[in-house]
């Protein structure tokens, strides 16, 4: 029997997904794994970006369907398309992320009577003097919304449900990120120190990440064959690399930018480090399982709870803002010559495959559909 969610149904009642689309990473990287997915399992998924460009280009090649209301423009401009776009689709269902994303969804679905999803991928982002404000009320009223209108409220950690209150409340499903199989293509490895033992980070180069402590922190490992392998790039770069120059570290420390084949150069490397002051899960991380990495990471957000699905695994897991405890524990990691255990690659995928968090999603969608149609 054809679902109503099918995209070959006459009458299909698709789910539309909306984000920001300004950068590629994140909860976009993690949802067009995750609605591919759901397409290929017959779902009737699309997408409504904010922002047109690299993101959506991504998703299309992924054979989602994309939509665009152009913020650009202005919020109250984009929600003007949003609505054409909804009257246009009639979904469904409505799924958000992002706060902007939450409020304008949230409207729609009180205008048109729609279910609205909203989902929450990581804790609200920290900015200074009046930036702080306007954030915060956005991030306030997203939250507020969330918790009187929507019909589900899906976290990516059990951590996060608990940051937003929600721990107990009967709509919660917490659905983690995934992630991918790599690709058996590997490609050259320009700039990646072949002898030594190599510590590499992955992310965007921005002050959450604290970059800055990572490389006090490795500035005091004695050794002269470590190195430091730094992929991404971002508003920090200057000031880092400035700082690894003023703690003559500059020759062992590799700022490779952004790299397509990142995973490659994360595979290579000999310990993955990671010393955010806040996150959801990262998706860095699971890479770093999948790949069977040594980790070394900051004890905050959903981290620990995925690691503790991981016993025997090499990891060391640190406080935040702590430059003694991370430099200890890149220490005791060069001389960390546990292996990984044979289950890891089973844990990955029964907790953090694209089937595992397409299936939840799919049985949010029947259940909302089974109660409207009654």
């Amino acid at each position: 029997m054809t679902s109503s969610l099918s995209p070959s149904s006459e009458e299909s009642q698709p789910v539309l997904h909306v984000l920001s689309g300004d950068l590629w990473g994140g909860s976009e990287a993690q949802m067009a794994m995750q609605l591919q997915t759901l397409r290929e399992q017959g779902v009737d998924v699309r997408a409504l970006f904010f922002n047109e460009g690299e993101v959506s280009r991504r998703y299309q090649e992924k054979g989602i369907p994309c939509l665009f209301a152009e913020e650009r423009k202005g919020l109250k401009n984009c929600f003007k398309i949003l609505r054409r776009h909804v009257q246009s689709v009639k979904p469904a269902i409505l799924v958000s992320h992002g706060y902007k994303e939450n409020i304008l969804t949230s409207f729609c679905s009180i205008l048109y009577g729609i279910p609205w999803i909203p989902v929450f991928h990581g804790f609200r982002e920290k900015f200074g003097g009046f930036k702080a404000k306007k954030a915060s009320f956005y991030y306030n009223l997203s939250e507020y919304l969330a918790r009187v209108r929507a019909c589900r409220i899906i976290t990516v950690s059990s951590a996060l449900a608990r940051d937003l209150k929600v721990e107990k409340d009967g709509r919660l499903k917490v659905i983690r990120n995934v992630v991918g199989k790599r690709q058996s293509e590997t490609k050259s490895l320009e700039g990646f120190p072949t002898a030594g033992f190599r510590f590499a980070f992955l992310g965007r180069l921005v002050r959450v990440k604290r970059v800055d402590l990572l490389l006090k922190a490795f500035a005091q490992i004695e050794s002269s064959d470590a190195h430091l392998v730094l992929l991404g790039n971002g508003p920090e770069e200057e000031t880092l690399r400035d700082l690894a120059r003023s703690l003559s570290i500059e020759e062992r420390v590799h700022f490779l930018g952004f790299r397509d084949n990142a995973p490659d150069y994360l595979s290579a490397a000999d310990c993955f480090v990671l010393c955010s002051d806040y996150e959801g899960i990262p998706t860095v991380l699971l890479e770093a399982l999948e790949l069977e990495r040594r980790i070394v990471i900051t004890r905050v957000g959903g981290i620990p709870e995925v690691l503790e699905l991981f016993p025997g695994y090499p990891f060391e897991m640190v406080p935040p803002d702590d430059e003694k405890e991370l430099a200890a524990a890149m220490s005791r990691m060069m001389d960390n010559h546990v292996t990984v255990p044979r289950s890891t690659q089973e844990v990955v995928q029964a907790n953090f495959s694209p089937e595992v968090a397409a299936a939840a999603h799919e049985t949010i969608y029947r259940e909302i559909l089974r109660v409207r149609e009654k």
